[in-house]
């Protein structure tokens, strides 16, 4: 089974943290990183290293046993998904990933109508808040009791 995590990088698609040195994590690209590895977002703790512009969708292989906040693992072997292929991967992602999704100002409008119909109300409202959320997708979310 596929593991797919998120993680918030800088505007040059590096890691946030420079206190080591930085892992880049170019789209569609096989990344192995040493040492802990990289530090995914499962279930929960997406801000614990920091914050930064750029959300990361990442396909997540080889869990290390380092130690990580909770709802975080670390992998040492990691693939950056393409913002354009994030749709066909929705039905496959957890409540939590796709709800970080939609808060986020940098996720495409495209996504954002989709998980506007999400089945999660959590993920809903996230699109609702979002200040990207097309007025169209908008206006559909208005009628939506649990949004």
């Amino acid at each position: 089974m596929t593991t797919y995590g998120l993680k918030l990088l800088q505007e040059d698609s590096g890691s946030i943290n420079s206190e080591f040195a930085r892992v880049f994590y170019p789209e569609n690209t096989w990344v192995d990183v040493n040492g802990n590895g990289a530090y995914m977002a499962i279930t929960d703790g997406l801000t614990s290293g920091g914050d930064g512009p750029v959300l990361a969708l990442l396909e997540c292989e080889r869990p290390t046993q380092a130690s990580a906040p909770g709802g975080v693992t670390c992998f040492g072997r990691v693939r950056r998904i393409a913002t354009s292929e994030w749709l066909k991967l929705l039905p496959k992602l957890s409540a939590y990933i796709k709800a970080e999704m939609a808060k986020w100002v940098g996720t495409p409008a495209k996504t954002l109508a989709v998980l506007a119909t999400d089945e999660n109300a959590n993920v809903r409202y996230g699109v609702a808040r979002n200040t990207s959320t097309p007025a169209k997708t908008l206006a559909e979310l208005a009628t939506d009791k649990d949004a």
